[in-house]
């Protein structure tokens, strides 16, 4: 449940946390005749590292420590990837929300703290980077290669992203049918 409640937070910033661990979204934008191009590039697997990079106590990710929804919900609303009233609308649809008790536990204290929660502004280079993605400060490529650069990953992400660049250049090939 935590690891869902993360990543309903990592997908609007292009990131996942996966079995390999912290993992890069990569795409392009929806080119005619072939849609969007994706890819992924795994960061690092290394749980320390990720829970610096997102602001986590390191138990958080430890697969051992059990949090009670309260928990869970101090924890990730103290992240550099959590902003203040900035969750989808689909989070706000209580049939969807009945399905996942821990997810409806989570929003409940979302939105009966809502007027408590203040966000500060923090002066972490990470954190300014993602609100500058979201907010639409910075472009998307310029973006995925300040996370690639962090990781020592500039030159992989670079790569496969100007791969998927190419592959949406290409002409689609007609289907076999």
């Amino acid at each position: 449940d935590f690891g869902a409640l993360l990543g309903h937070l990592l997908t609007p910033l292009k990131l996942k946390w996966s079995n390999l661990g912290l993992v890069l979204k990569l795409e392009t934008s929806k080119v005619s005749g072939v849609g969007t191009c994706k890819a992924e590039v795994a960061l690092t697997s290394d749980v320390s590292e990720v829970c610096r990079f997102l602001g986590l106590p390191g138990y958080s990710l430890d697969g051992k420590t059990r949090m009670s929804t309260r928990e869970m919900f101090e924890v990730l609303t103290r992240t550099k990837v959590f902003f203040t009233g900035d969750y989808e609308e689909k989070y706000q649809v209580r049939e969807r929300r009945k399905r996942r008790p821990v997810s409806d536990a989570f929003f409940n204290f979302l939105e009966s703290k809502q007027g408590d929660l203040v966000e500060e502004e923090k002066n972490d280079k990470v954190e300014i980077l993602f609100r500058n993605f979201r907010n639409n400060s910075i472009e998307y490529e310029e973006y995925i290669e300040i996370i690639g650069e962090h990781f020592n990953k500039k030159d992989e992400v670079i790569e496969r992203f100007n791969l998927l660049k190419e592959t949406g250049r290409s002409k689609p090939k007609p289907n076999p049918k």
